[in-house]
């Protein structure tokens, strides 16, 4: 229990900023700075984590929007580590962006590199279609036309 009076005693802040380090030794990202890493509790996705009290419970809130937050005063629906850090609490290293945006920026989102593609699994350039999805009109074409052979 003197723990938690403790936490109830310390302001938010310095509570929050007790728990970044700020070392030169950290990665630097070319106009942006040195990241701030969360050195308390993480994710199992390595993003870190806060507890906030709300009323008369607790919270584990995402560190990195609650550095958003103290910094820019408001919360937005999404975040984008610009940094590729997820345990990076830098507020210029967020972004807020857009689910979807966020989304294409990934590196790794099946969403975003699918969209990336620009040529068929044949190596054929993909064409537009009026529906919007992207076809390869050439392979298209070939198995119109052994469909067509098949049932001659």
């Amino acid at each position: 229990m003197v723990f938690l009076a403790y936490i109830e005693q310390t302001p938010l802040e310095i509570r929050f900023w007790a728990k970044v380090q700020f070392d030169s030794s950290l990665p630097e990202v070319a106009h942006l700075g040195r990241c701030w890493v969360w050195t308390a509790a993480k994710s199992s996705d390595g993003y870190g984590s806060f507890g906030v009290r709300c009323g008369a419970r607790w919270s584990m809130l995402g560190a990195h929007r609650v550095a958003f937050f103290l910094f820019n005063g408001y919360w937005p629906d999404t975040l984008d580590h610009l940094c590729r850090l997820r345990s990076c609490v830098r507020p210029s290293h967020l972004e807020a962006v857009s689910r979807r945006e966020n989304t294409m920026r990934s590196p790794i989102a099946r969403a975003a590199v699918q969209s990336r593609r620009t040529h068929c699994p044949n190596g054929h350039l993909y064409d537009l279609v009026d529906d919007g999805r992207r076809r390869c009109r050439r392979c298209r074409n070939e198995k119109a036309r052994a469909a067509y052979r098949t049932r001659r």
